[in-house]
């Protein structure tokens, strides 16, 4: 059975930085790092065989634990495993003694095969090499082992993947969790929350395996721990779930707090009947119960949780909403289109085709104040990029010629003289300056604007036209910063 949680805002405008870090990380050490963890185990294994160390320790295995009793064929009279023994039967036994901790961990410790053991000297010899050549896997090396456990490989052994198979379902895991806690609760409570998690999974992992000599690896364990916090924290809350019981999967609104005792349940249980698992079931449960122990002292002491995480972005709903307001329009039901125009207003105060559609929806009534409210918010937001001074101009105009009683601001009006200038419409700009002369000769803006114009002006090449616009500064606004530099306008026309 699978539980997946599907939740969270995830946006680019704030990237779940430290998730997508940790994959890379994770990915990186597998496809580089470790890239050549196959082949040196292959050799390992193949040289286990062919070298005899095989058959030397599985006698040794089958006399210690009384199967050639079961079995009497097995060993010969000499006390060793017989030749004739298929390699089949013999990879089976083995794969049996390499799961048996106790075992392996006697037998490494040579208490198994001692000194005075006449195959000593041999097994010895054969074993270092063995050993040699699993050295050189980057997992062996670098994974958990609980009988000769290490602070680093505790850190290490939860950026590490058995196969790609493993790191596929890890990363997928992280990734649907671990952006929804990073947008939660902030990177660093998530990034403590990951790697205390996996400290945890392995002291957990220990407890129950202390003389195991596997190599523990995988991020499973932390991210057990992100899932634990996760569900501590937004376990009141519904959230949509992806659940799959073998060919079966569907979605369900479920209360978090649900997943924990099915995911504890799930892991025990599978520990218990799988005991020669090669999955560390146990140090799933130990990471989860960290993670929800970590998610109950954010919740009481630290209280860095945001309760928001799981809200819709109310930008989704904008496709639905204009959807709804064109086919009003075709339907000519104006009043309705209004009101999905201004719900996609509300959210997006700057989406281009809203306010566009809600300018031609007020301008049948352009008597009406909502006429000039919508014209002024379409001609602030076109104002305000440059590719779109032609469609300006033209509900600049159009405003003018229908409102009864145009009411455009001071800032308003700057800001479409400016953007006239930069798209060189002098006519319009020109006609702004005087209006503003009249309305707003205080403004400390406009000779500005007018300065602006002038350079316009000149770079044009219409050197009348320039000059008047700096009279008009000169004349008009003398102690300004502007009026300065107007006279250095003057003085470089002169030489030019």
């Amino acid at each position: 059975m699978m539980i997946v949680p599907l939740s969270g805002k995830v946006s680019w405008k704030n990237p779940p930085v430290m998730t997508i870090a940790l994959i890379v990380i994770n990915c990186l050490i597998y496809f580089i790092i470790q890239a050549n963890d196959k082949e040196y185990n292959s050799r390992a294994y193949e040289y286990y065989f062919k070298s005899g160390l095989a058959r030397i320790e599985v006698g040794a295995y089958i006399v210690h634990e009384g199967l050639d009793k079961k079995d009497p064929e097995l060993i010969g009279k000499d006390g060793q495993l017989k030749n004739d023994i298929d390699e089949e039967r013999l990879g089976s036994y083995a794969f049996k003694m390499l799961r048996d901790d106790r075992f392996v961990f006697a037998l490494d410790h040579e208490r198994i095969i001692t000194l005075d053991d006449q195959r000593y000297r041999q097994w010895k010899l054969l074993r270092t090499e063995f050993k040699n050549k699993k050295s050189l896997i980057v997992s062996e090396k670098y994974g958990f082992k609980p009988a000769e456990w290490t602070p680093v490989t505790a850190f290490t052994h939860m950026f590490l993947h058995g196969s790609f198979d493993h790191l596929l379902g890890n990363m997928v895991f992280l990734w649907l969790v671990g952006c929804v806690l990073e947008l939660g609760c902030g990177r660093v409570l998530y990034l403590a929350t990951y790697l205390i998690g996996g400290f945890s999974a392995v002291a957990t992992f220990t407890v129950f395996s202390l003389l195991s000599l596997q190599s523990l690896i995988g991020a499973s364990g932390a991210i057990s721990a992100l899932i634990g916090a996760y569900l501590v924290l937004y376990g009141r809350r519904k959230i949509k779930v992806f659940y799959s019981l073998g060919i079966y999967f569907d979605y369900a609104m479920v209360p978090a707090i649900v997943i924990l005792p099915i995911w504890i349940g799930n892991e025990v249980l599978q520990f218990f009947l799988n005991k020669f698992s090669s999955v560390a079931y146990m140090a799933h449960a130990g990471g989860l119960v960290g993670g929800a122990m970590i998610g109950f002292m954010n919740l009481s002491l630290i209280k860095k949780v945001d309760t928001t995480v799981f809200d819709e972005d109310p930008k989704s709903r904008i496709p639905g909403l204009m959807e709804e307001a064109m086919y009003s329009l075709e339907k000519l039901d104006s009043s309705q289109a209004r009101l999905k125009l201004q719900e996609i207003l509300a959210v997006d105060p700057n989406h281009h085709t809203a306010l566009m559609q809600l300018y031609h929806v007020e301008k049948l009534h352009p008597k009406d104040s909502q006429y000039d409210d919508a014209a002024i918010c379409l001609m602030d937001h076109l104002s305000r990029d440059r590719t779109k001074t032609q469609e300006l101009l033209r509900v600049y105009r159009e405003y003018l010629s229908l409102s009864a009683h145009p009411r455009m601001g001071l800032d308003l009006l700057l800001r479409v003289g400016a953007a006239f200038i930069a798209g060189g419409i002098f006519e319009e700009a020109e006609k702004i300056t005087i209006l503003l002369r009249k309305k707003h000769p205080e403004s400390k803006q406009l000779p500005r604007m007018i300065l602006a114009l002038a350079k316009a002006y000149m770079d044009r090449g219409d050197k009348e036209k320039a000059k008047q616009s700096i009279r008009l500064i000169i004349d008009d606004f003398p102690s300004s910063r502007e009026a300065s530099a107007a006279q250095s306008l003057i003085q470089d026309m002169a030489f030019s």
